[in-house]
């Protein structure tokens, strides 16, 4: 004779209907709670999150508008553009690749954008993106203008917008300063800091311009260049792994050592040669020296006038880092 299979035996226990009803009831009650748990989980990040909140409460206008803005990014090639408007300092000391990192973004930059078809509105009409790097580094891989005065820059809002409307394009200017904390105490450069410049760095994202420049130490830099940059990268070279860890300028400015805050994001990226050869940093050291020797160099005390330094307020930053945080524990 043979067996019952264990469904059949199963259904044939006199229980059967009793362990169907119980089984019925706990997935019920899994299910409340599991709708309990989203709701209580919804709750939290509704009132956590702005963002959250603000999409929560435009259900309409979200997926309206985000399907508007993503057919405009392929009509009009807005992945073409070239983002501008940063003022970013790269610091470190000898070796740890300042120069390097912001020869290998400027460069990245040309190689990405240059030659780009781009929609500008105002003519209603698709123009060639033309990247235009301004650097005090001899560089070996791209085209440059020799950067010799921080007038360059003013002029570049206007020269450009002239030059794009005769030739049908949209220029983007890149400048590049190397050892700015040094170039800025040549008074043929230190002339030039007046409100026209500010007021175009300030506006810089609207002339389509962006400002990397190297220092040793953040503090190093000049005051009022400190004040509008963007943000600080801090460099750290392990052999060809170039890694960086980005700060908020303002809570640098305040912390002055990188150890006591905690970075925006960290990232890198590995060295090639072509990135050791796209670039000569002994140009710069042979300009500094010229200008040295030409007696156009700042005297020690005008440069730390300039520099405004103060003390550490870490009151003003809003992210310390664990380190800081337990050296003030064993202090108090």
């Amino acid at each position: 004779m043979v067996s019952a299979s264990p469904f059949w035996y199963f259904c044939l226990c006199d229980d059967f209907p009793f362990r169907i009803q119980h089984g019925a009831e706990s997935w019920r009650r899994a299910v409340v709670v599991v709708i309990w748990l989203f709701f209580g989980l919804f709750i939290l990040v509704f009132a956590a999150s702005v963002t959250f909140r603000l999409i929560v409460l435009h259900p309409l206008a979200v997926p309206r508008y985000g399907l508007v803005d993503l057919f405009k990014y392929f009509k009009y090639k807005q992945y073409n553009e070239c983002k501008t408007g940063e003022l970013v300092a790269y610091v470190g000391l000898f070796g740890k690749g300042k120069t390097l990192s912001a020869v290998h973004k400027v460069c990245t930059l040309y190689h990405l954008y240059n030659g780009k078809d781009v929609w500008d509105a105002e003519r209603g009409d698709f123009v060639i993106q033309r990247v235009k790097i301004i650097s005090n580094v001899h560089l070996s891989s791209v085209p440059y203008e020799r950067f010799v005065s921080l007038e360059q820059i003013v002029l570049a809002a206007d020269l450009n917008r002239k030059y794009d409307e005769e030739n049908h394009t949209r220029t983007i200017t890149l400048v590049l300063g190397d050892e700015f904390s040094v170039q800025l105490n040549s008074r043929s450069f230190k002339t030039n800091i007046n409100p026209l410049f500010l007021n175009t760095v300030l506006t810089c994202r609207h002339h389509h311009i962006s400002l990397y420049y190297t220092a040793q130490r953040f503090a190093h830099v000049d005051a009022l260049l400190r004040q509008v940059t963007s943000y600080v990268v801090s460099c750290d070279k392990l052999w060809r792994l170039q890694r960086h860890y980005v700060f908020d300028a303002w809570e640098m400015e305040n912390a002055t050592n990188p150890q006591n805050i905690r970075p925006v994001r960290r990232t890198g990226f590995f060295v090639f040669n072509r990135d050791y050869a796209a670039y000569d940093t002994l140009a710069c050291v042979g300009n500094l020296k010229k200008a040295f020797e030409e007696g156009d160099m700042l005297s020690e005390q005008e440069i730390l006038e300039l520099q405004c330094n103060q003390g550490p307020n870490m009151d003003a930053v809003a992210q310390p880092s664990r380190r800081y945080l337990r050296s003030r524990k064993k202090m108090h």
